[in-house]
């Protein structure tokens, strides 16, 4: 359902937004000037940008799908043959997400890991895997995406030679 993921995505940057701002607020800074609850604040301000940009790739990609005649199912080979067009015209989508994820990941591994508050801390480190596991798919999805077309014949036709062997005969 692209049109409800794509508001869940609306509604959780929207969130992450809010929880920034609340983040900045004069109150909290002015909490801030002590050490450890400085490190915290500041902490959580990286925490709310970073879950603003990752939901912000979560809804690039979401209306991506929802633009492509047949959503999804378009990116599925069908007859025989890749749908070149439709995978390039989805690879901007894709690209954006890597670009939002891989600088939400960055921001959130340059937080301190010392002197923060322990459940800081710990969203934190549940970030960082998330963050790992999200940038990591999205870079495959890119490279495929940015390849296949290539691959497949996009350019003109391509022969390959493609041979099975067995570990055995190594």
């Amino acid at each position: 359902d692209l049109e409800a993921a794509s508001a869940a995505f609306g509604r959780a940057e929207d969130a992450f937004d809010e929880a920034g701002g609340y983040a900045r607020s004069p109150v909290l800074r002015l909490a801030g000037s002590v050490p450890l609850a400085g490190r915290s604040v500041d902490a959580v301000v990286v925490l709310a940008d970073a879950g603003r940009l990752a939901a912000s790739a979560g809804s690039d990609l979401a209306d991506g799908i929802e633009r492509l005649p047949g959503g999804i199912a378009e990116l599925a080979p069908s007859n025989g043959t890749i749908p070149v067009e439709q995978i390039e015209a989805f690879h901007p989508a894709i690209s954006d997400a890597r670009t939002k994820l891989e600088a939400a990941l960055a921001g959130v591994r340059s937080l301190p890991t010392s002197w923060i508050a322990g459940p800081v801390a710990d969203a934190r480190d549940r970030s960082i895997a998330q963050l790992e596991d999200a940038a990591g798919t999205a870079t495959a999805a890119d490279a495929l995406a940015g390849a296949l077309p290539s691959l497949v014949g996009s350019e003109g036709e391509r022969r390959y030679f493609v041979a099975a062997q067995n570990p055995a005969e190594l």
